[in-house]
């Protein structure tokens, strides 16, 4: 049973910023790849 819940959860802890460059960085990698996202969708968009 526990080895299930292990699966199913997410890897959060391997990543998880420890300090607050840490912090900064993986939210503005977060940003970036958000805006790029969404900048794909308008280009689909405007054809």
């Amino acid at each position: 049973m526990s080895e299930e819940i292990k699966k199913i959860e997410p890897p959060i802890k391997i990543w998880a910023p420890s300090t607050k460059e840490d912090w900064d960085i993986t939210l503005g990698m977060q940003e970036i790849s958000i805006k790029t996202f969404s900048h794909r969708i308008l280009d689909h968009l405007r054809f």
